[in-house]
């Protein structure tokens, strides 16, 4: 099962499978899958913020890298985002995962 809110109004909506864009019936914005979690990547590429094959690029580095490093930092590091922007997607992260409104 796949549920999504808003993180606007609160508003929940349940899937048997995984639709594409879902937008709020209620507030006309973009839900947020909250089960399962949604990775930092997909709401970058969610938000319009970075393109998938920008995030396949950090990833690729990442798994080359022996330690973990953050995908948000290498986006950073890499010039392909700006801080705010990680910032900003982090605390939509967290939101989502915790299924609270912004």
């Amino acid at each position: 099962m796949f549920i999504y809110k808003c993180l606007l109004c609160g508003y929940e909506l349940y899937y048997e499978k995984e639709p594409e864009n879902v937008i709020c019936p209620k507030c006309n914005k973009v839900m947020f899958r909250i089960k399962p979690p949604m990775k930092l990547g997909e709401i970058l590429v969610l938000l319009g913020l970075i393109d998938e094959e920008k995030i396949e690029k950090a990833l690729n580095i990442q798994k080359k890298i022996n330690y973990h490093y953050p995908i948000g930092k290498i986006l950073v590091k890499l010039g392909l985002l700006t801080s705010n922007q990680l910032y900003r997607a982090l605390i939509i992260q967290r939101k989502a995962l915790l299924g609270t409104k912004l």
